[in-house]
């Protein structure tokens, strides 16, 4: 390690809390954002392109033909009326008067139509599969799911991504910062990320409580206190509504 005042020191392992991912040699890790970079420099590439077609959109989106032949003088003043008078946002959906014969065609597509959106949602989602695979509605991203895909891709994203970063830190707590293993474990607790949809959780609880005449295996207060609730006073909250 370097200090502050620009002398170094080399530390052993036992010195250091360091938590293990992907590395290429055992000791410098792999960053995600170096994985990542060319995606990342894409994304900045379609946000640039972006921003030109917004503020320098010339909204008529066409051609004009012209029955003549104009000039190259009367072509760059056609131009530059063009672009004063309807280039630019704030002047979207300005009416043109066509003379002498003109007619417009419809020439370029909009960005919706060129997939400029979906493009950058698309890298926005390569970006994020180099940290877990986080879901676009995480992101504030609409990507069309409904209720119940998002609740499913949320439990996957803690299942297949954030567990085995928290394997890794438990792992890492376990070999650097307790001294008595065999004694003490570190675990961190990710059931409140993993619940299902309500549903799901109220059809589970309900069959947990002898529900259908099935025998009960949980009490109420055992389920509230799974749900983080204060426990009832109420007779029965801590007995089986029926003998297992």
């Amino acid at each position: 390690i370097r200090n502050p005042d620009g002398t170094t020191k080399i530390l052993l392992q036992e010195e250091i809390f360091r938590i293990s991912g992907l590395s290429g040699d055992g000791i410098n890790p792999i960053r995600p954002m170096d994985v990542a970079s060319e995606a990342v420099a894409l994304l900045i590439a379609a946000d640039q392109y972006a921003a030109r077609v917004f503020s320098n959109n010339l909204n008529l989106g066409g051609i004009l033909i012209h029955p003549g032949k104009l000039s190259k003088e009367s072509g760059e003043r056609l131009i530059a009326r063009l672009m004063q008078r309807f280039a630019g946002v704030g002047n979207s959906h300005r009416p043109m008067i066509l003379q002498e014969g003109m007619k417009f065609e419809k020439a370029s597509q909009t960005a919706q139509e060129s997939q400029l959106l979906e493009a950058r949602k698309a890298q926005v989602r390569d970006i994020a599969n180099y940290f877990g695979g986080v879901p676009l509605h995480l992101l504030g991203i609409e990507d069309g799911s409904g209720k119940t895909s998002a609740e499913e891709q949320s439990l996957n994203f803690v299942r297949f991504g954030v567990r085995p970063l928290v394997e890794r830190i438990q792992q890492s707590i376990r070999r650097d910062l307790i001294i008595a293993p065999r004694r003490y474990v570190a675990v961190i607790n990710l059931d409140d990320l993993e619940r299902g949809s309500m549903q799901v959780r109220g059809e589970f609880w309900s069959k947990a409580l002898g529900s259908g005449g099935s025998p009960a295996w949980l009490t109420v207060n055992e389920i509230r206190s799974e749900e983080g609730w204060n426990p009832s006073t109420q007779d029965g909250s801590d007995k089986p509504a029926m003998g297992t």
